[in-house]
């Protein structure tokens, strides 16, 4: 009985422990992706994790609902962005 109680607590340490590596590395990714905007677009959306997909989706959601999704919209053709 001990035994369980013991695996328990190393697993529940364990899950603590890669949830906090996968925040660093999505992080370190954000920051990638900051200085080389190219990036974003070299992942092919299928190799992605399901709970960035969700996550990602879920944030653009709560930002139309709050009215602060902001489009990129082409320049007229001669004038250039500023």
């Amino acid at each position: 009985m001990a035994r369980t109680k013991h695996d328990a607590h190393l697993y529940a340490l364990a899950k603590r422990g890669a949830q906090a590596q996968l925040s660093d590395l999505l992080q370190e990714i954000r920051l990638l992706i900051d200085l080389f905007p190219h990036l974003r677009d070299s992942v092919d959306s299928d190799e992605l994790p399901l709970t960035f997909i969700l996550k990602r989706g879920r944030d653009r959601a709560d930002a139309k609902a709050k009215g602060t999704v902001r489009r990129k919209r082409p320049s007229p053709p001669g004038k250039a962005r500023s």
